[in-house]
C-alpha cells in the first residue's frame, strides 16, 4: 500500500508522539517535584500558605527535570532515535533506493536484537512490508508484516497511535493478501479487519483513512470498484492523504475500464505527491496499471 503521505509518515505522526510523552512525562516530573518540595518548603506554616509556593517550586522542578530527561538523559541512553530519524528522511527525499534498502533492513534487524528499540523495528517493519507488497516480492512482504508484533496494539489500544497503528496493519495485510492471493485470502483478511475498522475507524481521521482506504482495497479485490471509489473520496479533502485516494481512484477507474480517467488520477496523485519516495510510489502504480 502507498504510505499515508511522506509529510505525515514522517513529521507529523512522530511530531503527536513526541508531543505526548512530553506531556506524561512532565505530569510525573510535576508530582515528584511535588513531594520533595512538600517536605523542605517551611514545614512550619500552615499548608495554604506553603501551597502558592508548593506549586510554583514543583512547576519549575517539574520543568529543569523534564529538560534534564530529554535533553540529556534520553539521548545518552537512546542511540537508535538519531540513526531512525535519519534514515526516514533519506527514504522521504530520495526513495527507496538499493542503498536506502539495504540500510532500512540493517536497522530492522538491529533494532530487532534490542527491547528497547521494539518500536522502531515495528515501525521500520511497516516500512518494508509494504516496499515488497509494491514490488510484487510478496514473500518478503509477507516475512515482514508477520513479524510485526500486534499483541501492544492489542495491549494499548486505548491509545489513538496503536488504533491507527492497528488499522494500518489490517489496512496493509488486506492489500498484501489481494496481491498475492486474491479475493479469498483478502476477504479473510478483511473479516478480522473489520471490527478493528468499525470500532476505531471513527474515532479520528487518520484511523478513518486507514479503515477506508483497507476496505477500498477489499472492494477492489471483490471487484466492486464503484464502492470502492466512493469509499475512499471523501479523503480527497486533506491534503495528507490525496496521494493515496488518488491511487486509490486510479485503480479503481482503470477496473472500469476507463483508462482514460485511471491516467488523470495518477498525474493528480504524482501532483500531490510532494517527496521523491511519495513519486516513485506513484511511478509503482503507474506501471502496475500500464496507464
Amino acid at each position: 500500500m502507498e504510505e499515508n503521505n511522506d509529510k505525515k509518515l514522517f513529521s507529523e505522526k512522530d511530531k503527536k508522539l513526541r508531543h505526548t510523552a512530553v506531556f506524561v512525562w512532565w505530569r510525573v516530573c510535576f508530582a515528584v517535584s511535588f513531594l520533595i518540595c512538600f517536605f523542605i518548603v517551611d514545614l512550619r506554616s500552615p499548608l495554604l500558605h506553603r501551597l502558592p509556593k508548593l506549586l510554583l517550586f514543583s512547576f519549575l522542578g517539574s520543568v529543569l527535570l523534564v529538560l534534564l530527561l530529554f535533553f540529556i538523559v534520553f539521548p545518552l541512553t537512546n542511540r537508535t532515535r538519531k540513526p531512525y530519524t535519519a534514515l526516514l528522511k533519506k527514504i522521504r527525499n530520495e526513495g527507496m533506493t538499493a542503498e536506502c534498502l539495504q540500510e532500512t533492513e540493517a536497522m530492522y534487524e538491529k533494532c530487532r536484537q534490542s527491547s528497547l528499540d521494539n518500536d522502531y523495528s515495528q515501525q521500520l517493519g511497516y516500512i518494508l512490508a509494504n516496499h515488497y507488497t509494491m514490488t510484487g516480492d510478496y514473500e518478503k512482504a509477507h516475512n515482514y508484516i508477520d513479524a510485526l508484533d500486534m499483541s501492544i496494539c492489542r495491549d494499548y489500544i486505548n491509545i489513538p497511535t496503536y488504533q491507527a497503528r492497528a488499522l494500518k496493519y489490517h489496512a496493509l495485510r488486506i492489500i498484501l493478501e489481494a496481491a498475492d492471493g486474491g479475493s479469498t485470502f483478502a476477504e479473510t483478511a478483511y473479516t478480522q479487519a473489520k471490527p478493528y475498522f468499525e470500532q476505531y475507524g471513527g474515532l479520528s481521521r487518520e484511523n478513518g483513512f486507514w479503515a477506508a482506504i483497507g476496505t477500498a482495497e477489499y472492494l477492489l479485490s471483490c471487484g466492486k470498484p464503484e464502492e470502492a471509489a466512493k469509499m475512499i473520496e471523501p479523503y480527497l479533502e486533506y491534503t495528507e492523504s490525496k496521494t493515496d485516494v488518488f491511487l486509490t481512484l486510479a485503480k479503481a477507474a482503470k477496473a472500469t475500464g476507463d483508462t482514460e480517467k485511471a491516467k488523470e488520477y495518477i498525474d493528480a496523485a504524482y501532483e500531490a505527491a510532494e517527496f521523491t519516495y511519495a513519486k516513485n510510489v506513484v511511478d509503482m502504480v503507474k506501471k502496475r496499471l500500464k496507464t
